[in-house]
């Protein structure tokens, strides 16, 4: 953190806002969950406008490396695309959704709460396969290069890590970043959505703050939040240069400049171009 540097506040008044996720441009994206409205926000002017006003209860979104907005309809059991008219197209349905990652080869990871599972939509959109169970998934985050998928389980003090392989398969699962620390009134972390940024450090939103675990998987803290007593939904680094940190708090947004950046995951598309 940049000492000095305060949680400033950019929009507030939402029912339950969630699902944040930078475009290339350093603008973001994020949805009011429950009133089903997806707002987009000029980083640079704070100006907030209306992207789509009947999102179906959208929760996780994050852009893909072809420029869409992938989101997760939770009232609609399925996983969209949207372009720039927000005019979206179905790639999967019938499953519940939560969060989802797109990797930098336009693979999508999604949670399945209902289920209890993980699943997997390959780049060419053709294979959707689940690939872990027996979970209490939430959020969900690509590390380690891409190479673990993380998915944060709402009943445990730890999140779950599993091998990528190359077919989408989650293998070597096994509970790590741990421990969550836990609010003195309850046994359950809260852990919802999460980020990384560019020295591959794992943020996650819990009830107790952003607790934030380093390189080696190992806790190295908690950022406290913009209100106190309650904890965030999501996060994610946004901005030209990504080194702000949106955080969707239930009924408002703010953000945090840093001096580390995101490692928004379509980054690493381009540079491989």
């Amino acid at each position: 953190m940049i000492p000095g540097e305060e949680w400033e506040l950019v929009g507030d008044g939402y029912r339950f806002a969630e699902g944040p996720s930078a475009d290339r441009e350093g603008n973001l994206y994020f949805t009011d969950y429950s009133s089903s409205i997806i707002y987009k926000v000029e980083h640079a002017t704070k100006r907030i406008i209306i992207f789509s006003d009947n999102s179906y209860k959208t929760g996780g979104m994050m852009v893909g490396p072809d420029g869409l907005l992938y989101a997760a309809q939770a009232d609609g059991d399925r996983i969209t695309a949207h372009p720039s008219d927000g005019v979206y197209h179905v790639i999967a349905d019938g499953i519940s959704v939560n969060d989802l990652v797109v990797a930098s080869d336009n693979s999508i990871w999604f949670t399945d709460p209902k289920g209890g599972r993980v699943w997997y939509i390959s780049p060419d959109r053709l294979t959707v396969k689940p690939v872990a169970e027996n979970l209490h998934p939430n959020g969900i985050i690509l590390a380690h290069r891409e190479g673990t998928v993380v998915v944060a389980d709402t009943e445990e003090p730890h999140l779950w890590a599993f091998r990528a392989e190359l077919d989408g398969s989650l293998t070597a699962g096994a509970p790590v970043f741990a421990p969550l620390r836990l609010p003195f009134e309850t046994a359950k972390p809260g852990s919802d959505g999460m980020t990384v940024d560019t020295q591959d450090r794992v943020f996650v939103a819990t009830t107790l703050g952003i607790q934030v675990f380093d390189t080696e998987d190992r806790f190295s803290g908690v950022i406290d939040t913009p209100v106190r007593g309650s904890g965030p939904s999501n996060l994610t680094f946004a901005g030209p240069n990504f080194d702000y940190l949106y955080v969707t708090m239930p009924h408002a947004l703010y953000r945090l400049r840093t001096a580390t950046t995101g490692a928004p995951y379509f980054l690493r598309a381009y540079e491989t171009m």
